[in-house]
């Protein structure tokens, strides 16, 4: 008797997100992601609302919708996250639009900004 396996497919665009549906963290942030900014920058992004809100699929399980980090990347992130004071102190971490537009002069091979 053989038996048969089938396995879901999901349908990507060319720049590696899913064309609906959600996207786990770890996909979305470099080395494996279109993102190129760390965890905590990421989290300090939604906390100021400069990036996507997160959906709770679950207790322990965080997702964004692909089509909110489609617009992300497109729009390069125009709302860009206040200074405290006007500080001209150290330097700030740079949000995703702007990581996504230095990664695109670099031109990184992989990444969904060539």
């Amino acid at each position: 008797m053989t038996s048969s396996t089938s396995t879901a497919r999901i349908e990507r665009a060319p720049d590696g997100l899913p064309l609906s549906g959600f996207v786990r963290l770890s996909r979305l942030l470099a080395p494996n992601g279109p993102l190129p900014i760390s965890k905590s920058s990421w989290w300090e992004g939604v906390r100021k609302g400069v990036y996507p809100q997160p959906i709770r699929l679950g207790k322990r399980i965080t997702a964004w919708r692909a089509s909110d980090i489609r617009a992300l990347i497109e729009r390069g992130c125009s709302r860009e996250a206040p200074r405290p004071n006007g500080s001209r102190g150290s330097p700030r971490t740079p949000t995703a639009g702007e990581a996504v537009a230095a990664a695109r002069q670099v031109g990184r091979s992989g990444s969904v900004c060539e």
